[in-house]
């Protein structure tokens, strides 16, 4: 079994978002302290004192803290990585998770817009977060950054122009950034996460579930079933 005892791991993304949740909670019970930076601080302090009341039960398990970023300050971004590190006394990961969009035609009025909206959200603030994390890595001589895809984007799909244009962007950020820091033993990996509930419903916001899961697998030429959020987190997690 995965043992993460002692290692800082920092999370950027929505506590509310299923995803990020399972990550912080496998991450912890699997013995890391875990650093949760989200625009929602109510939100993600619901999920710190969930994973600390977990550790009431199970000392093994690691601790968690909540740290309330706006991804609109560049020094919003800088100071919640350093207050990650300060209090659990150092940074071992950084995973930046998913920021959740919905489809978006070429044509349509808001297009250009969302392309904005998802630039800022996801590529400056992926940029940010890890030219202020690589310090402590880099003085360390060992870390690890993680980037979510979203596969839908990967693949292709009617509606996801705007979202494979920021997450193929953070693809090849990921490869050029795994060599310029290789020389400090930091690793730097994409993680494509399947389809899941959420990517369901945020395309068919309208219908059921098994309706829409048969509508989008089908459109998109899948077959099987959705990724659980919890199968993400033990891959993030190997």
């Amino acid at each position: 079994m995965i043992k993460l005892k002692d290692r800082r791991i920092a999370i950027f993304g929505s506590s509310l978002h299923g995803t990020t949740r399972a990550m912080a909670l496998t991450l912890s019970q699997l013995g890391a302290d875990i650093s949760i930076l989200d625009t929602q601080k109510d939100l993600a302090e619901r999920l710190v004192e969930e994973i600390n009341n977990q550790r009431e039960i199970k000392s093994e398990f690691g601790r968690a803290t909540a740290v309330l970023v706006d991804i609109q300050s560049e020094s919003s971004l800088k100071d919640g990585i350093q207050k990650s590190a300060q209090t659990f006394g150092g940074l071992d990961a950084l995973i930046i998770g998913l920021q959740p969009a919905k489809p978006v035609s070429v044509t349509g009025p808001d297009y250009l817009k969302e392309v904005e909206k998802l630039c800022h959200s996801n590529l400056l603030t992926a940029a940010r977060l890890t030219a202020f994390a690589a310090p402590f890595f880099i003085g360390r001589k060992k870390g690890k950054i993680l980037f979510l895809l979203s596969e839908i984007s990967l693949l292709g799909a009617e509606g996801e122009s705007a979202t494979s244009l920021v997450k193929g962007g953070l693809s090849a950020f990921a490869k050029s950034l795994s060599k310029e820091l290789a020389g400090a033993n930091v690793t730097v990996n994409c993680l494509s996460v399947g389809l899941t509930e959420e990517d369901l419903l945020a395309r068919e916001p309208v219908t059921t579930l098994k309706e829409s899961e048969r509508k989008v697998l089908g459109h998109m030429g899948l077959a099987g079933r959705l990724m659980r959020a919890d199968e993400v987190a033990g891959t993030a997690a190997f």
